[in-house]
């Protein structure tokens, strides 16, 4: 037989159909019905590798008891959730707003005097000293004295154009002086609590 001839035998041979009357084309092959091999095929396929029908949502059986109450529990389980997630979300806004709340106070460093000399701020604010372009001496900004607990600091010598920050956290009276004048560069400040 030729090669031509030969893949028409072998594709007539294919188009047969099976014992159920389903046309089988090209590629396809019809599975034989041996009960040994279906364990084979997966769960809820006959031998012929076909699906089972799905049940009917109304049709009960061993384990519909358990699904209704295992659907209740997810139920509860997601109200749950969603009732802490609302309440996260409601304490969150008075978090969020006090974060928002901070401010950055800038205080002028200029030749012999800070400004303002006084300044009232809330917990959680922020001071930021900003030497003056005019300035041509150089000054520092050095904590003397504060609220129990707060750490000193005294940043180096700054010059025009230089900035430093400090966030003040605990509420009191702050006492600022310029090392190198200390008799004319002075400044309080008082950090409150927030109302």
């Amino acid at each position: 037989m030729h090669r031509r001839q030969h893949r028409c035998a072998r594709h007539r041979a294919r188009r047969r159909v099976d014992d159920a009357g389903v046309p089988v084309h090209g590629p396809q092959r019809v599975l034989g019905r041996r009960p040994e091999r279906a364990h084979r095929l997966g769960r809820g396929h006959d031998a012929r590798g076909v699906p089972d029908p799905p049940r009917p949502r109304a049709a009960g059986g061993p384990d519909a008891a358990g699904a209704l109450h295992r659907r209740r529990e997810v139920t509860v389980r997601r109200a749950a959730i969603l009732t802490l997630g609302a309440a996260a979300l409601a304490a969150a806004p008075p978090v969020a707003l006090a974060a928002t709340r901070a401010k950055t106070r800038t205080v002028s460093v200029n030749d012999n005097y800070y400004g303002p000399s006084k300044l009232i701020v809330h917990v959680g604010d922020t001071v930021r000293w900003r030497w003056s372009q005019d300035a041509t001496d150089v000054h520092d900004v050095d904590l003397k004295s504060a609220p129990k607990g707060v750490r000193k600091f005294q940043p180096d010598p700054l010059a025009a154009g230089q900035t430093f920050s400090r966030r003040l956290t605990r509420p009191g009276t702050y006492r600022i002086i310029c090392t190198f004048h200390e008799s004319e560069m002075r400044m309080t400040i008082t950090v409150k609590r927030r109302p």
